[in-house]
């Protein structure tokens, strides 16, 4: 009966010891994350201040997100195309995207177009009816900020051209921006990357732009704290039950 007992106590304390490394590891991983978020942080700080004259190479585009960067060239309101379902102040509403088609010299890579986000407009309420846009065709400089969008893995197709090409009708509703697909099915090719308008361009709609993540380095370290909480905890606990289950032993050992 003895060694029965001890081989349960040994497997809950192999078990618990485990369930505690884990906890502490998680801990551990969310003051690394908050370290790295303070990094990002500190490194956009930096780029959405230093004024670039030229897009990098697009194969080092992701270095360079949030870059503020001034352009020459014309925008195509012809190609315009709205991102949906962006909400502002609880209002749903949609991103205006126009391409920018660059001047030389404006661009160290291939591509010699890119998307400009003018900003966030309301909608109208109704999917059958587009909200009214205006055109700045006079706009030969541009200044914004470099913004390499997320992919997003709930959308397959961002965009239908069962109808072919040609009976496309702009602006073109779009539920995420998929440059592969912009590439094989409307055969334009842009810059892997969006440059979002500066908020002080007295051009453009609503240009609130959210740069930071939600979960701050401040949440990574609440988190932390409380794997760190909860690992003392299940010593605690689990050291006052093992210590419950063995009392009744010995106390008959020391009678």
């Amino acid at each position: 009966m003895r060694i029965k007992r001890l081989a349960i106590n040994g497997l809950a304390v192999i078990c618990l010891m485990m369930m505690f490394v884990v906890l502490i590891k998680l801990g551990l991983w969310q003051l690394a994350r908050a370290e790295v978020k303070v990094v990002q942080i500190e490194t956009r700080q930096h780029t959405l201040s230093t004024l670039s004259d030229k897009l990098p190479k697009s194969t080092e585009a992701h270095q360079h997100n949030a870059q503020l960067i001034r352009l020459n060239g014309h925008l195509d309101f012809s190609k315009t195309m709205l991102l949906d379902n962006k909400v502002v102040n609880g209002i749903v509403g949609y991103e205006v995207l126009v391409p920018f088609y660059l001047l030389e010299g404006s661009v160290a890579t291939k591509e010699a177009s890119i998307l400009i986000n003018l900003g966030w407009i309301a909608g109208t309420g109704r999917r059958d009816q587009l909200p009214h846009l205006t055109q700045w065709p006079d706009i030969k400089e541009l200044t914004g900020y470099l913004h390499i969008p997320s992919h997003n893995p709930f959308v397959d197709t961002v965009i239908n051209v069962d109808e072919g090409i040609k009976n496309i009708r702009y602006p073109l509703v779009i539920p995420a921006v998929d440059f592969y697909q912009m590439t094989s099915k409307l055969n334009q090719v842009y810059y892997p990357g969006v440059i979002r308008l500066h908020e002080e361009s007295d051009w453009g709609y609503n240009k609130q732009w959210q740069w930071n993540n939600k979960m701050t380095p401040d949440k990574h370290r609440g988190y932390a704290m409380q794997w760190f909480a909860l690992a003392v905890t299940l010593l605690l606990l689990s050291s006052y039950f093992i210590w419950q289950l063995n009392r009744p032993t010995l106390l008959n050992e020391t009678n």
